[in-house]
């Protein structure tokens, strides 16, 4: 029986069948990263969040590209949200204690960055549904997500930020309770 061709024959079993890769995919990832996990942690966090960011900066794509048609133009208020968190994220990962790529700081900044990209995605999901009966100017869109990316990274490096991390102690309060924060207005 050739799945490929069938699959092809009828619409239900080739829903059916990329069901079943995508299953398989996400298993060989798995089977693959933990492993990796095991061997070096740091190894196993560069990957994870190099494919977060890697799916928003996709996401970002997509949905710039896609406002020439007339898609749902809302889509790119989320979009820009995302790859706003994920450049946010992309120093997070360079900034984590081991990489030794930003010298000069402890684990505090990229657990500080890490929080500043949480917030950022969950306000703007909690913003969204206010944006989608308002017009939309893309360039003050990507410039006002531009400006708060760069102003959270500009407060995290000039240490301005609430501490999150303290060697030897571990996570701080402010840290624990933004994850109930975070977690609150993804609730909503």
């Amino acid at each position: 029986m050739d799945l490929t061709r069938e699959a092809h024959e009828h619409p239900a079993m080739r829903g059916r069948a990329e069901l079943w890769h995508s299953a398989l995919v996400l298993l060989a990832l798995g089977v693959l990263l933990y492993p990796l996990s095991r061997f070096s942690f740091l190894a196993f966090h560069v990957v994870a969040e190099l494919a977060s960011i890697a799916v928003a900066a996709a996401l970002f794509m997509v949905a710039w590209h896609a406002r020439r048609y007339h898609v749902e133009p809302h889509l790119l208020f989320l979009a820009t949200a995302y790859v706003a968190s994920a450049a946010i994220d992309l120093v997070h990962t360079l900034a984590y204690k081991g990489m030794d790529i930003i010298p000069g700081y402890d684990a505090n900044l990229p657990t500080q960055l890490w929080l500043a990209a949480r917030y950022l995605q969950a306000v703007s999901l909690v913003i969204f549904p206010l944006v989608i009966d308002r017009p939309m100017r893309l360039w003050r869109l990507a410039g006002g997500y531009g400006l708060t990316t760069l102003a959270l990274l500009v407060l995290a490096f000039m240490g301005l930020l609430p501490d999150a991390f303290i060697e030897g102690q571990g996570l701080t309060a402010f840290k624990v309770n933004s994850e109930y924060a975070v977690s609150a207005l993804l609730a909503r």
